[in-house]
């Protein structure tokens, strides 16, 4: 049923044009306690993932990243709805290779200003600095 109304309807929901800062989705995020995680698998893992996003910002290369997804896809999808998937949100991927996946702390100060302004944050001390890491980007 979903995947014939992705056909019917389309509904890019921009955040911004609400007034609500650009707050980085998706993320990835890890459990820093987990110490069997090392710094080599975290950066091949990321590494792949930044490949998967740029295979599917290009259209030579998206049946790649369709091909990709379709085993690993739960609940199962068909490999047409990926590929309206992908081509209706790649252009939201980003358009510099080298900056698949990196953040900026400016943007992250505007997302938790925003938040902490209407009380979605009660840590007045949380740091900016601690929430993201451009470390294991390659």
């Amino acid at each position: 049923m979903f995947e014939s109304k992705l056909y019917l309807y389309r509904l890019i929901l921009l955040l911004e044009q609400y007034g609500v800062p650009y707050g980085y989705s998706p993320v990835i995020a890890r459990n820093a306690a987990r110490e069997d995680l090392s710094d080599d698998v975290l950066k091949r893992f990321i590494a792949a993932t930044q490949k998967g996003y740029q295979m599917a910002t290009v259209n030579e290369k998206r049946q790649g990243a369709v091909d990709a997804l379709m085993p690993r896809c739960e609940p199962r999808q068909t490999e047409e709805f990926l590929k309206k998937s992908l081509e209706s949100l790649s252009s939201y991927f980003g358009t510099n290779a080298d900056e698949f996946g990196r953040m900026e702390k400016e943007k992250w100060e505007k997302w938790v200003g925003w938040l902490k302004k209407r009380n979605l944050i009660k840590d007045a001390d949380l740091k900016v600095d601690e929430l993201f890491s451009n470390e294991y980007l390659p």
